[in-house]
C-alpha cells in the first residue's frame, strides 16, 4: 500500500474467481475491488470501519460510474488507485484508476458516498463530522466525479423479481452494492454471449434489506428497480462487441 500526493495504491491481480466466462475480470469483482480499496484507504487515514461505526457515522454508496477501457485479462498485475476528489454539499467523492504493470489505464470509476447514522440512516452533514473534513482531496477529475442522475424510461418492462438473500447482504445488513452488478449482467447474458461491457452507471437510491423483493423493470440496456412502490436503484449498461 502506498499514498504519494494523496493518492492511494495496491497492487492486485485478477484471481480466478474474479474471472468471467472469457477469462476477464467481471464487473462485480471490479467493484468489490473498487470497495476494498476505499475501506482500506480510510484506514490508513485513522478512520477504520470500527472508528466510524463507534462514532455513529459509516459510509453508504450513493452511485458509481464505471468506464472499461480496455478488458482486464485473468492473472494480470494491476494497479489500483484511489482518491478523495473532495466534497461537495453531502457527496463524498471518490475517485479510482485501474493500471496495467505498463501504466496504461484499464478502468476508470467515480462514486458518490453519503455518511450516515448506522442506526437511523439519516444522512450526517459531513461539516458535522471533523475527521472527514481532513481528508485530503486531490484534483484529479474521473468521469462524473461522484454525481450522477439517471431517468427512469417511461416505457420500461418488468423483467423479473429478485428476493433479497443471507449470501447477498453485507454488514450494513442490507443487499451489497457489487451484487446488484451480478444481477444485471446476468439478465444481461444473451449481450454478453457476444459483446463485453464498457460502462457501467448504478444510482443506489434506496437499501433492499435481507427478505425483501426488488421488482427489476428494463428497456433496452436501462434498468431500475422498485421496492415496496419505492425508488430503489437505476442503471444504466453500454456495451461493445467482443
Amino acid at each position: 500500500m502506498i499514498e504519494q500526493s494523496g493518492v492511494f495504491s495496491e497492487e492486485i491481480s485478477v484471481k480466478s474467481y474474479d474471472s468471467d466466462m472469457f477469462r476477464e475480470m467481471s464487473l462485480p469483482a471490479l467493484m468489490r475491488y473498487l470497495q476494498e480499496i476505499a475501506g482500506h484507504h480510510l484506514t490508513h487515514l485513522g478512520l477504520p470501519f470500527e472508528k466510524l461505526y463507534a462514532d455513529r457515522a459509516v459510509f453508504l454508496l450513493s452511485c458509481m460510474d464505471i468506464h472499461i477501457y480496455k478488458p482486464i485479462p485473468l492473472w494480470q498485475e494491476l494497479l489500483l488507485e484511489t482518491w478523495s476528489y473532495g466534497i461537495k454539499g453531502a457527496t463524498f467523492t471518490r475517485n479510482n484508476r485501474i493500471k496495467t504493470q505498463k501504466g496504461e489505464i484499464a478502468a476508470e470509476a467515480s462514486a458518490g458516498w453519503f455518511l450516515v447514522d448506522p442506526e437511523s440512516h439519516h444522512i450526517i452533514r459531513p461539516k458535522s463530522y471533523a475527521p472527514i473534513q481532513a481528508i485530503p482531496s486531490v484534483d484529479i477529475p474521473v468521469l462524473s466525479n461522484g454525481h450522477l442522475r439517471i431517468a427512469r424510461p417511461d416505457s420500461a418492462q418488468k423483467v423479473c423479481d429478485r428476493k433479497v438473500v443471507f449470501s447477498d447482504a453485507d454488514y450494513n445488513r442490507h443487499l451489497n452494492n457489487t451484487k446488484y452488478a451480478e444481477i444485471l449482467t446476468d439478465l444481461c447474458t444473451q449481450e454478453l454471449e457476444t459483446s463485453r461491457l464498457k460502462n457501467f452507471r448504478i444510482v443506489y437510491a434506496g437499501e433492499a434489506k435481507c427478505g425483501e423483493t426488488i421488482e427489476i423493470f428494463r428497456q433496452d440496456n436501462c434498468f431500475f428497480g422498485t421496492k415496496n412502490q419505492e425508488r430503489c436503484f437505476e442503471a444504466e449498461i453500454e456495451f461493445e462487441k467482443r
